[in-house]
């Protein structure tokens, strides 16, 4: 995959969100920023909010339906965060949440 890779969250960064049967969306939020990057199973960023505050960000994720990987025991049992994390820009871009469609303000 051409892209630039980026640093691998630890498994206590990762948020997810489960969106069809085998699906997920995944949610990170990038280290020393305000930023959440949106993540798929294959490990492509396809889309990116900007948060007044880490907290923020933490809430936010939870309005929308992302819950904290690490504090779901079940959860852990069956999905697994991405390894690798490939930005590939606009390319691989799609507003899917930075567009405010499905995004809970």
């Amino acid at each position: 995959m051409v892209g630039k890779t980026l640093e691998t969250p630890k498994l206590k960064e990762w948020s997810v969100k489960p969106i069809e049967m085998l699906c997920n969306n995944w949610a990170y939020i990038k280290q020393n920023e305000c930023e959440v990057n949106f993540v798929r199973d294959i490990g492509v960023v396809f889309d990116s909010l900007k948060f007044d505050s880490i907290g923020t960000a933490h809430k936010k994720l939870l309005k929308n339906g992302f819950i904290k990987l690490i504090t779901d025991k079940e959860a852990l049992k069956y999905i697994v965060p991405p390894e690798t994390i490939v930005d590939a820009g606009e390319y691989s871009r799609e507003p899917i949440y930075s567009t405010g469609e499905y995004w809970i303000s």
